[in-house]
């Protein structure tokens, strides 16, 4: 008995061992990413600048700290847009996303987040610090563009979710909308989706993790908290998922949109990685129709009150 105790006893070590390294990984990968810089451009074949497209930018830094591009837009009388990347990627990814919206658009900025691209050395927050900090970036770049400047914050992922995030704590003056593709509502279900791709048990693995990322970078703000506050407020809203995404399962994209789950636009046939970066297999992809649409709304957001008086008794 005794030595069927023994043995029980150091399964269960085993186990608490076993956990306690896979959580260790889990973490340190999660604050410590491979960066997505410019050879990591050239080794998918992607181009590693706004230049390298055509496009007119500039190279910025702001704060000292967060590397950006502005991209010139072709609508000056658009809002100026800022995008905000994924975990493991940067803005390079960014320019992927940007192009569909460089039309409608002033401006885009594109930036780095803390622990990716081409950011100072250290770990990443997962998004937890990367929201004040975006939010007081945000404030800066409205005093930078000049009077009248309105933003749209666009992200994808981890960026869809500090997106989504930011734009609630701005204020509603300074916000023409927020889009988001494929938003997560905590690290906790990306951590959970993956270990199950690589055909391990999420739990507890993925609930303790979680743990430890918010001891060491802070709880994460309510995605979909912020997805209402900004519904509430009438902020135009544009949320993508896709029915073939693993990483973030259009279902909990639909959960985290809450008022508007029956609003969410759905890609077919994308993976997690190329939502939002514009054409598919079809002519017209659920996002470039959706993205028209949002720029219709500005144009008649932006009419002055006499002009859509005169259009709206044309119409009748």
């Amino acid at each position: 008995m005794s030595e069927a105790l023994g043995l029980l006893m150091l399964g269960v070590v085993a186990l608490l061992l076993l956990l306690l390294v896979l959580v260790w990984g889990i973490v340190w990968d999660a604050r410590h990413p491979r960066r997505a810089t410019a050879g990591w451009a050239l080794a998918n074949g992607l181009p590693a600048h706004p230049a390298d497209v055509g496009w007119s930018s500039s190279d910025e830094v702001w704060n000292g700290v967060l590397p950006a591009w502005r991209v010139v837009g072709n609508n000056e009388a658009g809002p100026t847009a800022v995008f905000v990347h994924g975990w493991r990627r940067s803005r390079i990814d960014s320019m992927r996303r940007a192009g569909i919206w460089l039309p409608c658009i002033r401006a885009a900025w594109l930036i780095d987040l803390a622990g990716h691209g081409d950011a100072p050395p250290g770990p990443t927050h997962l998004g937890a610090h990367d929201v004040d900090m975006i939010v007081r970036f945000c404030t800066d770049l409205v005093e930078r563009e000049g009077p009248g400047t309105r933003l749209l914050i666009i992200g994808h992922s981890l960026g869809a979710a500090t997106a989504l995030r930011v734009a609630s704590l701005l204020p509603r003056s300074m916000l023409d909308g927020a889009v988001a593709f494929a938003p997560y509502e905590s690290v906790l279900e990306p951590i959970s989706n993956r270990l199950r791709r690589q055909g391990l048990p999420a739990w507890p693995a993925a609930e303790c993790s979680t743990a430890v990322l918010h001891a060491i970078c802070g709880r994460e703000r309510s995605t979909a908290a912020a997805v209402s506050s900004l519904h509430a407020q009438g902020v135009p809203l544009l949320i993508v998922g896709s029915a073939s995404d693993t990483h973030i399962p259009l279902a909990h994209v639909r959960s985290v949109a809450g008022p508007l789950s029956d609003q969410v636009i759905v890609e077919p046939c994308v993976s997690h990685d190329a939502i939002g970066t514009g054409p598919t297999p079809t002519a017209d992809s659920p996002t470039e129709l959706a993205v028209r649409a949002f720029a219709a709304k500005w144009a008649r957001s932006r009419q002055p009150a006499n002009e859509s008086a005169d259009n709206a008794g044309h119409a009748g």
